[in-house]
């Protein structure tokens, strides 16, 4: 059996799509709360806004060309910017990065968008005796805030995209989360709903797992230990693993 288990955040613990629907209210209250405005002018700049951030960072070369630090930096404080823009008022004074972290931290906590077996299969995993890491591209503080509104507790570590310097999709995210937890590719299960981010891993040696909670079997250009619709049958394939 490996000694760890990867675990992705999005899609695989918690409801991606859920999280966004709740996070846009809750954002857009707290801006109207704190800036004033009309909510439905917030509402529509919030996705106008955010249309453009994900045209931006969808670019082959944005995050390859430049520094990871710098891309993250361009990416969430140029969010901002270009919200207040929308709404014709000056944006936050100060560092927007961190600000956008806090904010981040201040309203993912309100989140509850735990997939409904994901508790149980912690406790299972657990009990197994194997370490628990998530590993995502989501920065640090906003891993850490949606676990804890999600109630996801016994989580032994965190890889973040912020904290290993690289994308999630990346053989250099890979090398230096294995690095980090100190174990062999081969000695970690890697679970994600996305065969793009688990290729590298794949690639360097970890048991590649597959969620694909819309039922199915994606053709995949490297080898899986196994194919889930859901987390319920994770730990015995964990204990089952080689």
């Amino acid at each position: 059996m490996v000694g760890a288990v990867l675990l992705d955040l999005y899609g695989v613990l918690v409801d991606a799509d859920l999280t966004r629907r709740q996070y846009r209210h809750l954002v857009v209250a707290h801006f109207v709360d704190r800036y004033g405005g009309d909510t439905a002018r917030w509402d529509a700049a919030y996705a106008a806004a955010y249309e453009r951030y994900l045209r931006k960072v969808s670019l082959p070369g944005f995050w390859r060309d430049q520094p990871y630090a710098e891309a993250m930096r361009e990416s969430e404080a140029g969010f901002l910017e270009d919200l207040f823009r929308e709404v014709l008022k000056p944006p936050p004074e100060g560092d927007l990065l961190a600000y956008s972290q806090a904010l981040d931290t201040a309203i993912f906590v309100e989140i509850d968008a735990a997939f409904p077996e994901v508790r149980e299969t912690l406790v299972a995993l657990r009990a197994l005796g194997v370490e628990i890491l998530v590993a995502t591209g989501a920065h640090l503080p906003q891993a850490r805030a949606a676990l804890r509104g999600s109630g996801l507790t016994g989580i032994h570590g965190l890889l973040t995209s912020d904290l290993l310097g690289a994308r999630k999709d990346s053989l250099e995210f890979w090398r230096g989360a294995f690095s980090a937890v100190r174990r062999n590719p081969w000695d970690c299960a890697v679970v994600d709903d996305s065969p793009g981010k688990l290729e590298p891993a794949a690639r360097l040696g970890a048991q590649a797992i597959l969620v694909s909670r819309e039922g199915g079997r994606p053709h995949v250009p490297f080898t899986l230990a196994g194919s889930l619709e859901n987390l319920r049958a994770l730990p015995e394939l964990v204990r089952r693993l080689p």
